[in-house]
């Protein structure tokens, strides 16, 4: 069984937006706080087979952020399965 838990933030930023015109205007963007949550789990089924569950939650307090101008996604999960042999 593996758990993990990490967390990012970062201060405030400034990103050079551009115009129709090619003029760019600085902009502020307020720094991330982002924390993502992740498990996996791996099942024995013979001496050199397993099968391996994951999961991983990001943005899973759901905070409203910009990357390089740009809104990101708000809490999503992915997982799987993964056959070792």
């Amino acid at each position: 069984l593996f758990l993990n838990f990490d967390f990012s933030a970062t201060s405030n930023y400034l990103v050079l937006l551009f115009d129709q015109n090619f003029a760019g205007h600085p902009f502020r963007f307020a720094g991330m706080k982002k924390a993502n949550i992740g498990g996996s789990y791996r099942l024995p089924i013979r001496e050199k087979t397993s099968v391996r569950f994951f999961a991983k939650i990001e943005n899973a307090f759901d905070q409203g952020y910009f990357e390089s101008g740009f809104r990101t996604p708000g809490i999503y999960a992915t997982g799987g399965l993964q056959f070792g042999f």
